[in-house]
């Protein structure tokens, strides 16, 4: 089997039997280096100079979080049809506090936090 690869001007005839694929991986990655720099010598790159790294104020974005969220409201969806159309999720039991969960899930959630926090 013979492979033809040729990119930009650049040509290479392979001749496969018994050649590893190691060796065709290097000649592939020694071909796209060679692209690379003939990109490089097309569109020289302009060395720029450092910029200030700025660190955000994080009790600034704490609080803008905060305000933003406060101000979100819940909305229902409305359907445009009159028909009850159950949503995903919406059968779901929701279990807002430790109190409402179920005496075996209670166990599981106090096993489980045993594994993780020693």
């Amino acid at each position: 089997m013979i492979i033809w690869i040729g990119i930009n001007g650049l040509g290479l005839m392979i001749e496969i039997r018994k050649v590893c694929l190691s060796v065709l991986f290097l000649v592939i990655r020694g071909l796209i280096r060679v692209v690379a720099e003939k990109i490089l010598e097309l569109f020289p790159l302009q060395e720029l100079p450092p910029q200030e790294i700025q660190v955000p104020d994080l009790e600034e974005l704490a609080y803008r979080a905060t305000r933003v969220q406060k101000s979100l409201q819940i909305q229902t969806p409305v359907p445009l049809i009159d028909e009850d159309i159950k949503r995903l999720g919406e059968l779901y039991r929701r279990y807002r506090a430790i109190e409402e969960l179920p005496a075996n899930a209670k166990d599981f959630y106090k096993k489980a936090g045993e594994s993780i926090i020693p």
